[in-house]
């Protein structure tokens, strides 16, 4: 195909050729970079992850609750007919 084309041609196939590999390089330097640096994570990741660890111990404890509890709560109190479960 290069061999066939005029002179014109052929320059513009080489310089956009040659600028497309220039912006994949720059692209890749540029993610490394963001990386390197830290711009990807989210700046406040740290708090995220502490929000999610609470949040399963809460889980934890409720769960713990119920099973200690044995299903009864404010929700089943009324279940009782004369004191008699």
């Amino acid at each position: 195909l290069q061999k066939s084309l005029t002179w014109i041609p052929w320059a513009w196939h080489q310089t956009t050729w040659f600028g497309g590999k220039m912006l994949d390089g720059c692209d890749c330097v540029g993610e490394w970079l963001a990386s390197f640096f830290g711009i990807t994570t989210p700046k406040y990741q740290f708090e995220i992850n502490e929000f999610y660890r609470l949040q399963a111990l809460e889980n934890e404890a409720l769960r713990r609750q119920s099973l200690e509890m044995g299903g009864w709560n404010e929700s089943h109190k009324n279940n009782l007919v004369n004191g008699v479960p």
